[in-house]
């Protein structure tokens, strides 16, 4: 009778707490179905913060997932290595109606290597299973334990994990010393956490529920801004033996510096490579050149992720032994070089890749992935990517520029930015010539450049690929119905901002549409704008823009004999303050002559303006197409 009565009271607890059966999809309110391929039912993690030296995290997580855009949210994949360990787990896969299909526990895991292709070594591994169910909609639950042999890291919270994905609750708990203090920011959230006590320790608790999907607009902000969400990191923290504190970028600058302090010594025979390469030279720049051509010829990118290697370099006499390293190891390496010539140099740790621009700068903690070199030169910083064997002296390209970097130093810690390439810098430069026959084939010549960022993908594909693959690119690299390439040749000029000449060959079929006694010719061959937006004038979201540049196109097409103008497009001039854009067109005798530009800014601009950005490419896009129209004379 007692077990009975106690049946009864956990039942109409969990009732109370949920007043459906989670795990039935007609249980999911209509306002989180909307827009929404999957609904997370409960997200619930608890992080205990035992000492610096160890910390839990317990999960319980399901989701229902209404769709196959959705089955990743459904895979269980937890990353481990010596400082985290999965210590407990078991999963559930449930039918539409909240009926169980099928129990999992730790042992049905699988256990795969993390090592990625360009790892020598690294104790990263993975925990997964996939149910691999695709009868939806279907219900799947994790509940886990992840214990931590450091305090390096704490989790984020985010209300819902990504676009599209709706939750019905999720909070988290973080359990803390009476005594420590951690540090959180929390984004579209205007509640203080809940704080109780349990034992000696105090219990902070952030919860959301009923959450709708969201949709990012195009160019929104980052989804922090568009979510409640919490960040979270230490003061005080530990890996293995090394302490450090997190309180300030200074601080966390004192830490990296002592990670790395006595690893820049070089072995004699390098350093007399080094006196050797830099003898008679005077000029700071071409030294710093000389000897990351150097680095560049004698090292390759390897990634070994072993313990505190993680975050730790391996010693210059390591590199100058293995001939590679990983990209802290490489700036550590050109560091030293620079260090024995005399140059003074900066390790930096930045978020890398591309369109990776934001940072919480007020909020110092671990949010970088990379490691580059600053070089301070006469009122200048010579930025270096040391894990490139091509890239030039000095230019970083879109993987690292515009964006705050942790500059270190014997002091800790300053947070600086990174170049910025202007449109100035970004060059995109078409002059093309070409002559219509009377079939209407356009026989091209174009000579073209691209410096800065416009030319960062031209460079690695010149750099990486055969001289065949780059051929089968140009095939179908042209908004051009079809053409075949006659010919091509790409000169490459190295510099601060590089340059990528391009020399072009093109036989483009039926490229003027003839009908009758017209001939149609569009005369923007090569550069024609195609993004258009929709105008979305109730629009409340920021928009960004986050590379400026300039295009240039002359443009000379030789039309065939007989021929008269019947129309010829007006001249455009398009003016905002997000971009310009012109284009002028005449015929003198049987020749056309078109130039277009645009200039294309970068900035943060309020939502209510997106409509004059859409606008503007709607304009362009048509502009761009425009036609002449050619009559035969009788």
């Amino acid at each position: 009778m007692k077990k009975l009565s106690l049946l009864i009271i956990i039942l109409l607890s969990f009732k109370a707490v949920y007043p459906f059966n989670i795990y039935s999809s007609g249980s999911i309110p209509e306002n989180l179905r909307k827009n929404a391929n999957a609904v997370i039912r409960k997200d619930h993690v608890r992080f205990e913060l035992i000492s610096t030296k160890e910390t839990t995290t317990k999960v319980h997580y399901i989701v229902t997932v209404l769709n196959s855009s959705a089955n990743h949210l459904a895979a269980f994949n937890e990353h481990y290595s010596s400082y985290v360990d999965i210590s407990s787990f078991e999963g559930a896969l449930y039918d539409a109606n909240g009926k169980q299909i099928r129990k999992v526990r730790k042992k049905d895991l699988s256990d795969l290597s993390a090592v990625q292709e360009s790892n020598l070594m690294d104790d990263y591994r993975v925990k997964a299973f996939d149910f691999y169910h695709r009868s939806y909609p279907y219900t799947v639950e994790f509940i886990y334990e992840k214990k931590n042999k450091m305090s390096f890291f704490f989790p984020q919270w985010y209300s819902v994990p990504g676009e599209k994905i709706s939750t019905q609750d999720s909070k988290f708990e973080f359990l803390t010393p009476d005594n420590y203090k951690f540090r959180y920011k929390a984004f579209n959230y205007d509640k203080e956490p809940a704080v109780t006590k349990e034992k000696n320790k105090n219990l902070y608790t952030w919860q959301v529920n009923n959450q709708e999907a969201v949709i990012r607009k195009p160019l929104s902000p980052g989804f922090n801004e568009l979510i409640p969400m919490v960040i979270f990191a230490p003061t005080d923290f530990q890996i293995d033996n090394y302490t450090g504190n997190m309180a300030s970028w200074n601080d966390f600058g004192k830490f990296i510096y002592s990670l790395n302090k006595g690893r820049d010594e070089l072995p004699e025979n390098t350093k007399s490579k080094v006196n050797q390469l830099i003898s008679g030279v005077n000029d700071p720049y071409e030294k710093i050149r000389i000897l990351y051509e150097f680095m560049q010829q004698n090292t390759r990118y390897i990634s070994i992720q072993l313990g505190i290697g993680g975050w730790q370099p391996h010693t210059a006499e390591f590199v100058t032994q293995k001939g590679y390293g990983d990209c802290k190891a490489l700036t550590n390496y050109m560091h030293s070089l620079l260090k024995h010539a005399g140059i003074k140099s900066n390790y930096s740790l930045i978020k890398a890749g591309d369109g990776a621009y934001n940072l919480n700068v007020d909020f110092p903690s671990n949010q970088f992935n990379h490691a580059i070199l600053a070089v301070p030169v006469e009122n200048d910083t010579v930025w270096l990517e040391c894990t490139s064997q091509i890239l030039p002296a000095g230019y970083l390209g879109g993987h690292t520029d515009n964006r705050p970097a942790l500059l270190i130093h014997e002091n800790g810690g300053t947070l600086v930015k990174t170049k910025t390439y202007g449109k100035e810098d970004n060059l995109q430069v078409r002059v093309i010539e070409g002559e219509i026959d009377n079939n209407g084939t356009l026989k091209l010549k174009a000579k073209n450049y691209y410096t800065g960022l416009q030319q960062d993908n031209y460079h690695s594909m010149i750099n990486a690929l055969s001289r065949d693959k780059v051929k089968e690119i140009l095939n179908h690299n042209f908004n051009l119905v079809t053409y075949d390439v006659n010919e091509f040749k790409y000169d490459e000029v190295k510099g601060l901002i590089p340059q990528i000449n391009e020399n072009l060959d093109l036989n483009v079929y039926k490229y003027a549409t003839i009908t009758g006694k017209r001939m149609f010719v569009q005369p923007n061959v090569l550069t024609r704008g195609g993004t258009k937006f929709d105008p979305d004038p109730d629009r409340k979201e920021d928009f960004i823009l986050n590379f400026e540049y300039r295009d240039i196109d002359s443009v000379r097409i030789k039309i065939p004999e007989g021929y008269e103008v019947e129309y010829k497009p007006d001249d455009v001039t398009l003016k905002t303050e997000f971009s310009n854009y012109s284009s002028s067109l005449k015929i003198i005798d049987n020749e056309i002559f078109y130039t277009r530009k645009i200039e294309v800014a970068a900035g943060r601009f309020p939502g209510e303006k997106f409509k004059s950005l859409a606008d503007f490419h709607e304009a362009v896009f048509k502009a761009d197409r425009e036609r002449v129209v050619l009559r035969k004379i009788e």
